[in-house]
C-alpha cells in the first residue's frame, strides 16, 4: 500500500495545500504540472481503475451548457456538496488525480476538504458501531455501474496497513427508505460532525495537478460561475 506521503517522495516539485491542521490527515497535494493522467499514475506506481463497465479511465469535469435531469452531478454547475469519489464501489478507489485544464475564471468552482480522520474522532461510538457494523443500501449512478445497480456495504470500512476506519459517503446515493432508525440517527450523527468540522478550501488553477488520497479527504465543490471550467479525473488503486 503507498501512503500520499511515499508517493510524494517521488515528486520533489509536490506543494502541500495550506491548511490549519496536518495536511498528512487530509492527503490533498498540488502542483503546477500537465500531464497524462494516466501514464503519470502509472509512472509512481498507481494502478487506473475505470469507473464504468466499459472500462473507461478519464472522467470530464465540465458543467454543460443545459443540464438534463439525471445528468452526473459533475456535469452540471450546482454545487458538488461532501462526499468522496466512487463511495459505492468496495472497496472505493485509494485515489484520485485532476488535471486543471481551464480554471473558473468568476471564482466558482472552489473545492473543500476536510480530514477524514476527524470526522471518525467526532463521531459518538454508538454512532461509529452503527455506521461499520451495518450495511447501508447504495444506489450506483448510471454512469457509473459496471456489475449492479445497488450495493450494501458499510459507511465505515477498513482500509489496508496505513488507513483502517475510512469513510464512504455520498448521501444522495444512500437509499435513505430503506434505513433503520439507527442507521438514521447514526447518519444524521455523521452529517453533524462533518457540518462542524474546519475544512480547507482551494481554487484549482489552469495547469495545476491535484492529487486526493481519497481514503483520507472528504471533498466538495461551490458552484461554477464560469462555463468554460474543466478538469480531467483519473481514479488509481495501489
Amino acid at each position: 500500500m503507498k501512503s500520499i506521503e511515499e508517493l510524494s517522495d517521488r515528486m520533489p516539485e509536490l506543494t502541500v495545500l495550506s491548511a490549519d491542521f496536518p495536511c498528512q490527515e487530509v492527503g490533498v497535494f498540488t502542483m503546477h504540472r500537465s500531464v497524462d493522467l494516466v501514464a503519470f499514475g502509472r509512472e509512481i506506481g498507481l494502478q487506473p481503475a475505470a469507473h464504468n463497465a466499459a472500462g473507461d479511465l478519464l472522467w470530464d469535469v465540465k458543467a454543460q451548457a443545459a443540464a438534463a435531469p439525471g445528468v452526473p452531478r459533475s456535469h452540471t454547475a450546482d454545487e458538488f456538496v461532501w462526499h468522496t469519489d466512487a463511495s459505492f464501489e468496495e472497496p472505493p478507489p485509494r485515489y484520485f488525480m485532476l488535471q486543471v485544464l481551464h480554471g473558473d475564471r468568476r471564482g466558482g468552482g472552489q473545492q473543500k476538504f476536510l480530514p477524514l480522520s476527524a470526522l471518525i474522532e467526532g463521531l459518538s461510538e454508538d454512532d461509529r458501531n452503527v455506521l461499520s457494523s451495518t450495511l447501508y443500501p447504495w444506489k450506483v449512478p448510471l454512469e457509473f455501474q459496471k456489475d449492479s445497480k445497488q450495493k450494501d456495504l458499510p459507511v465505515i470500512f477498513d482500509g489496508e496497513d496505513d488507513c483502517r476506519d475510512n469513510i464512504r459517503y455520498r448521501h444522495e446515493c444512500i437509499q435513505q427508505g430503506e434505513l433503520s432508525t439507527e442507521q438514521k440517527l447514526a447518519l444524521l450523527g455523521l452529517d453533524r460532525v462533518i457540518r462542524s468540522t474546519p475544512s480547507i478550501r482551494h481554487m484549482p488553477q489552469a495547469g495545476e495537478l491535484i492529487l486526493v488520497d481519497n481514503w483520507r479527504a472528504l471533498h466538495a465543490r461551490d458552484n461554477i460561475l464560469d462555463p468554460e471550467r474543466h478538469l480531467q479525473r483519473v481514479r488509481f488503486n495501489t
